[in-house]
């Protein structure tokens, strides 16, 4: 599951004339990129459960090694579509002129699914908990890369107690590293942006704070990004796409489990129960982007100085196929 590969996940099936591709690309599979976490295991379902093949495309997934990369490889026109978070790489890819755009929301703030987006701390640094996050003033708080969701979610936390990142000592760490750091008090906080359990399970010497779901519930930060293939071609075929991935959203959120989850699990030593249990209502089930989420996360995006002022909102979005999708029902 960690391998860089373009995997064929549709069978037969393939995206007939029909579809409405240009010339000469019908024969062509959709290249989706997938990472493997919670958040884009429905994807794994719809392909399982025939729900692409039943809309007559085929798709191919690959697994991405960093967000400037997607980036660079949808702006190319090398990927077609990606189940991705918010990303300063996107943004200033758009602004530039890239032809790709938000068309669908895909994860909600959650406090349910309790290892995303969360802030935890070293038990033996904070005692009595995290119910002030003043204490952290001067403190060293890891995130898992600059620009990243984590980061935001912790100036969103921190705003709560008049504080920013910047009144603390910030250090870009992967989550492994930032887990066992925090857990002998190396650093004294971190945020988990993707662990499918709660820390606190792992050590007895991290305390759990709160979430990003806590500050801003429901917030969209996951989302369906298009590439030019799609955004250029009949808007039935990316609808189509969109139509296997919420029916492969609707049938996990009620309980169906894809044999890609259980591999998962059993890759990154997790309990699937739990797990399936607790991360169920962190999906949009209809789609529809909210503008108000994508303008704080802008506005911070220019604050933090990794995006320029004046970006316009409506260069990002494109609701065209969330809306085709509902006159479908």
């Amino acid at each position: 599951m960690t391998r860089r590969t373009f995997v064929s996940l549709a069978g037969g099936a393939s995206a007939s004339g029909s579809c409405g591709w240009r010339s000469g690309e019908s024969d062509r599979p959709l290249r989706v990129i997938a990472s493997p976490y919670i958040s884009t295991l429905p994807i794994y379902f719809a392909q399982e459960a025939g729900h692409f093949a039943d809309v007559g495309l085929a798709i191919e997934l690959e697994q991405y090694p960093s967000l400037p990369e997607v980036a660079a490889l949808m702006a190319g026109g090398v990927v077609d579509a990606a189940l991705m978070g918010l990303s300063p790489s996107f943004v200033n890819a758009i602004e530039k002129g890239a032809q790709v755009r938000c068309v669908a929301a895909r994860v909600l703030a959650s406090t349910q699914c309790l290892g995303m987006l969360r802030l935890y701390a070293n038990a033996s640094s904070f005692p009595d908990g995290l119910g002030d996050l003043k204490g952290l003033r001067g403190g060293t708080l890891a995130v898992s890369h600059r620009g990243s969701i984590s980061e935001f979610t912790a100036d969103m936390l921190l705003a709560g107690s008049g504080m920013s990142t910047s009144d603390l000592d910030l250090v870009y760490l992967p989550e492994p590293e930032a887990t066992a750091a925090v857990s002998v008090g190396r650093i004294d906080a971190m945020i988990a942006s993707q662990f499918e359990q709660d820390l606190t399970s792992r050590s007895d010497s991290i305390v759990r704070g709160p979430s990003l779901g806590d500050v801003a519930p429901g917030f969209q930060y996951g989302l369906v990004l298009f590439g030019q293939r799609l955004l250029d071609g009949n808007v039935d075929v990316g609808t189509r796409f969109l139509m296997a991935w919420f029916r492969g959203v609707r049938d996990f959120v009620q309980g169906a489990t894809p044999q890609f989850a259980k591999e998962f699990a059993q890759d990154y030593n997790l309990d699937l129960g739990l797990i399936s249990a607790s991360c169920r209502d962190i999906f949009s089930l209809d789609g529809r982007l909210n503008s108000r989420d994508f303008q704080t996360y802008l506005d911070w995006t220019v604050r933090k100085g990794y995006c320029p002022p004046d970006i316009d909102l409506n260069k990002l979005l494109d609701e065209r196929f969330v809306a085709r999708m509902a006159e479908l029902g």
